[in-house]
């Protein structure tokens, strides 16, 4: 993404990814499931589908992020290229792979790299303290865009000011995601006259809306909310709403209708964690 779009581009996705992995890891140790956020996952007499999660991609990113950050691009882009060439068509396990790391990077520079280092991304549960912090101009400009709406509700000053309108989906999901808590009818109201939030054909966007919806009593986005709960399947989608929506009873009581039509058309996978969030057990 970087070559093609340049770095504030990929750096947008970087964040976005990285906060995605920061809520996932958090919510399977509160479940129970820190071993899972492993990279080295343990599958012995498990269901594979248990393995289903972002963990290997996106805390792999950044664990291959961290050591790009700390050996340099040229080093790490060569390392790169040798392993794929030296690999092709080969299976390599997570020992050999640290042998392979240990050799080809980190004592070939003659790194003083104390192996917890990189160890402890691979071998210990959640994410370690030295982790990348990716930044972008593009999400600097969409929080002063923020701050503008929440002072005028004028969407022409953030088109003339703030080039909303050439915005990508990921500023437009960034914006979603850090607009304040507690915005009451009217500013709901405004928002999605505005920029037509509840219609977005972008599942990102629409999910972090939706969780403004339910968190805000918006009804007007209550039919969309349901749509998306029987049609989507993907873990990553429903369980921070259906979360939501169980924090009143007036929300479980809806989460349990809608759950009982959608169930049918999800993951098991998605099944299983959406049961437990809602107690929820099959006649």
């Amino acid at each position: 993404m970087e070559a093609l779009y340049g770095r504030p581009y990929s750096e947008m996705l970087a964040s976005l990814s990285l906060e995605d992995l920061k809520i996932e890891i958090e919510e399977m140790i509160n479940s129970g499931a820190a071993s899972d956020t492993k990279l080295k996952l343990d599958l012995s007499n498990r269901n594979p589908d248990d393995g289903v999660t972002s963990i290997a991609y996106d805390k792999g990113y950044n664990f291959l992020r961290i050591l790009e950050e700390t050996v340099g691009r040229d080093k790490f882009d060569v390392f790169l290229k040798n392993y794929f060439s030296n690999n092709a068509f080969k299976v390599m396990n997570t020992e050999e792979f640290v042998i392979y790391l240990e050799e080809h990077l980190i004592l070939k520079h003659n790194l003083t790299m104390d192996e917890s280092f990189y160890k402890s991304w691979i071998y210990e549960p959640g994410l370690p303290d030295n982790h990348p912090n990716p930044t972008s101009d593009k999400f600097y400009n969409v929080d002063e865009a923020i701050k503008s709406w929440i002072e005028t509700q004028n969407k022409k000053t953030l088109e003339d000011e703030y080039k909303s309108s050439n915005w990508s989906s990921h500023e437009w999901q960034y914006f979603v995601r850090q607009l304040p808590k507690g915005l009451n009818k009217d500013q709901m109201t405004n928002l999605d006259d505005a920029f037509g939030f509840t219609s977005s054909g972008n599942s990102e966007v629409l999910a972090a809306w939706l969780s403004h919806v339910i968190n805000n009593k918006y009804q007007a986005g209550y039919p969309k909310l349901k749509q998306f709960l029987v049609n989507t399947g993907r873990r990553k989608f429903l369980t921070p709403l259906y979360k939501d929506l169980i924090q009143t009873n007036e929300g479980k009581q809806m989460a349990l209708e809608i759950y009982k039509e959608a169930r049918p058309n999800y993951h098991f996978v998605s099944s299983t964690s959406i049961d437990e969030i809602l107690k929820y057990h099959e006649n």
